[in-house]
């Protein structure tokens, strides 16, 4: 039996920590509170992820298929009622400094020195990662394109006919933000 683990849709973070005797942890970073759970960041991922019919495994491979080439995949975590894509901030190998962030709750991403960043979410917690924020917001881009890709696949086949447009911009009220998509009608060619 899985212990219990809450549910990671209103957080912002899920960052790692090692207690004084290296027990991992992770701390489940949400818009007014932090809670410390007694599993690694990748394990509450896997958690969520189970409760949808996959596992980090079938997400990562999701990812490549979509993205192609790229070593940090950003991960589904839920499509309905709306998507939730995490991204991990550097390689999931380091276990002890990988955090992954939720693309929806992130509000901004700055330089807070030359080797780390301070991301902002829209509630009164705002964490400082291990990773300069060029990198950061490279990261944040493919998650960006990734959300655009599944949004617009769960779209009936109907609307994209009706749109006949060679690029749909969709705008995110929830990330508030603009994504730019191709899409190349058959009829075109």
């Amino acid at each position: 039996m899985m212990k219990e683990i809450p549910n990671i849709s209103e957080a912002m973070a899920i960052m790692p920590f090692t207690a004084e005797y290296g027990e991992q942890y992770s701390i489940i970073v949400q818009d007014d509170e932090l809670i410390k759970v007694p599993l690694t960041n990748l394990k509450v991922l896997d958690h969520q992820l189970r409760y949808i019919g996959s596992s980090m495994k079938g997400a990562k491979e999701a990812a490549k298929l979509i993205l192609g080439s790229t070593s940090m995949y950003p991960i589904v975590a839920k499509l309905h009622p709306k998507i939730e894509i995490w991204f991990p901030t550097e390689s999931i190998r380091h276990t002890t400094t990988c955090v992954f962030l939720s693309l929806n709750r992130i509000r901004d991403i700055k330089p807070y020195s030359k080797t780390s960043s301070i991301v902002y979410g829209y509630g009164a917690n705002d964490i400082v990662v291990p990773v300069p924020d060029t990198k950061l917001k490279k990261r944040y881009f493919e998650a960006q394109k990734y959300f655009s890709v599944i949004f617009l696949n769960q779209q009936p086949k109907t609307y994209l006919k009706a749109a006949q447009r060679k690029l749909i911009i969709l705008k995110c009220a929830e990330n508030r933000a603009s994504y730019e998509v191709k899409w190349n009608n058959p009829k075109d060619h």
